[in-house]
């Protein structure tokens, strides 16, 4: 007779592969003939505006867009940007893993160089880092017991498993329209603008929704004055807050990447015919892993009574993550903008930081080292519009316990500062850099994933009744086994109670 077994399938999360990769892109700006010749670079910025990871016939590829901005000034004096989206089409690596993947990227910039070649053209170097997860789900079918039948008995245990619920992935579209106060200057021309998250936070309520909010905030830089000789930097938090109906899934934990895929601004005048009308738009992506903390039955042990069983064992690595948590490091400095410099007025500052080193010590401490490039426009004594730039490094010891077979991954949240002027040329900068962590862990499930039948040997010189005498170590289990019967043949014939322990020395009649 046939021999039915159960089957129940599981959904494990792995991060099969994680990398980073440094690119360099670099691009030469050429100053339209309306422009009056440059005489300096204020700002160079660049954004990763698109960025995605495809998986094309085993290789790794990013593919986006790259917004380099730079803010120059020109021998006349007026302020005016240029501007090149840049198309990405980098190979990151080989991935040769045959299960789907889901690869999430972020990419960091970490140095923008610009030079001027000649009056009417500047060349500018950017160079980012990449950040690649190669998320997948494994799904296993594992025998989880047999069916109720006369010709076999099995032994299950409970299994403790972190089951993976599965992902979501979410496009949150944020756009404000906001007027300029009239105790601003109007807007000459754009100059420079980001979007920048802020307060980034998800919760799970009782309604059965996953709920995501933050802030973004725009910030803007534009020329203004007659002829555009002035700059001004205004800047506009708008909240966003989306909810996901989650209800179909079970999660016990959950780590979320949240970035802004794409962001523009623009200016337009207002009833009154002047540029005051900003109108600001960015697209918030947020990918979030699902993790359900479960327990399983699987199969311990099995025998057939009348047919030879005999377990197929299944064995399946992933990693996952075991922890997660923010920390918040503040750095303070002071800027020297030179001797022969005096600020007058600051028009505004940016500051962003990334992580250059990650080491452990073993003794439950992970040191965090980075870099904050920090960039301030101002005005001197005699009004000429300057630029500062500076880097801050910055150290940060996390208290964390990772194990020998565990690793950590870090990096920047969000950086947000404040500064203060201790004289003409000292600018004092206060940072706040947000630092997320998490802690991965390497696994291995041992499973029952087939059972094979097969005939048991000739019986014909097995004795119709055994006499057995038991050991100490002898159990209705394994006594059960040895001789093919089913247990409850043998508690009944023997009058034995529930207990599986047989004690040493006691008679047991074997039926055969």
């Amino acid at each position: 007779m046939e021999i039915n077994y159960l089957s129940e399938n599981i959904k494990l999360y792995d991060l099969s592969k994680g990398l980073k990769k440094t690119v360099f892109m670099e691009s030469e700006h050429v100053v339209s003939d309306s422009r009056a010749d440059v005489a300096a670079v204020l700002k160079a910025n660049a954004h990763v505006t698109e960025d995605e990871v495809i998986l094309d016939n085993g290789l790794l590829k990013l593919k986006g867009k790259m917004n380099i901005i730079v803010c120059l000034k020109s021998v006349n004096g007026n302020l005016f940007n240029v501007q090149q989206i840049m198309d990405i089409n980098e190979k990151l690596d080989t991935y040769e893993n045959g299960r789907d993947v889901l690869p999430l990227s972020r990419c960091v910039i970490e140095k923008v160089d610009c030079r001027i070649i000649n009056e009417r053209k500047i060349g500018v170097r950017v160079q980012y880092d990449v950040y690649v997860d190669c998320n997948v789900e494994k799904s296993l079918d594992m025998v989880s017991g047999l069916e109720s039948n006369e010709n076999a008995e099995v032994k299950v245990k409970d299994m403790a498993v972190k089951k993976f619920a599965g992902n979501v992935q979410k496009n949150i579209e944020v756009s404000d329209t906001y007027l300029i106060p009239n105790d601003y200057p109007e807007v000459f021309e754009l100059l420079y603008y980001e979007a920048v998250l802020r307060n980034v936070d998800n919760s799970m309520n009782d309604n059965g929704s996953m709920v995501f909010k933050g802030d973004v905030c725009f910030r803007l830089y534009y020329s203004c004055g007659e002829r555009g000789e002035n700059v001004n930097y205004i800047e506009n938090n708008v909240s966003f807050s989306e909810a996901q109906d989650i209800h179909d899934m079970k999660i016990d934990k959950m780590f979320c990447n949240v970035k802004v895929a794409n962001f523009t601004m623009d200016a337009s005048q207002d009833s009154d015919g002047e540029y005051r009308l900003v109108n600001s738009n960015a697209m918030v992506h947020v990918t979030a892993f699902c993790f359900e903390d479960a327990t399983v039955q699987t199969v311990e042990d099995l025998y057939g009574i009348n047919k030879r069983l005999r377990p197929v064992s299944g064995r399946e690595a992933f990693t996952y993550p075991v922890n997660v948590s923010k920390s918040t490091c503040q750095v303070s400095d002071t800027m020297n903008v030179g001797v022969d410099q005096q600020i007058a007025e600051v028009i505004g500052m940016d500051v962003f930081a990334y992580v250059t080193e990650q080491v452990y010590n073993n003794n439950g401490v992970l040191g965090v080292k980075g870099i904050i490039p920090v960039s301030m426009l101002y005005k001197d004594a005699n009004g000429e519009v300057n630029a500062f730039h500076h880097q801050i490094p910055f150290q940060y010891d996390e208290k964390i316990n990772i194990n020998p077979d565990q690793t950590a991954k870090v990096w920047v949240d969000q950086t947000t500062a404040g500064y203060n002027l201790l004289s003409g040329n000292e600018p004092d900068v206060r940072v706040n850099v947000n630092l997320s962590f998490r802690v991965y862990g390497t696994d291995t499930l041992t499973y029952i994933e087939d059972i094979q039948e097969s005939e048991y040997g000739s019986d014909t010189t097995r004795a119709s009744l055994v006499l057995h005498y038991c050991s100490a170590n002898d159990t209705i289990w394994n006594l059960s086994k040895k001789y093919r019967i089913r247990q409850a043949v043998l508690r009944e014939i023997n009058d034995l109670d529930e207990a599986d322990l047989l004690q040493d020395g006691q008679q047991v009649i074997i039926p055969m």
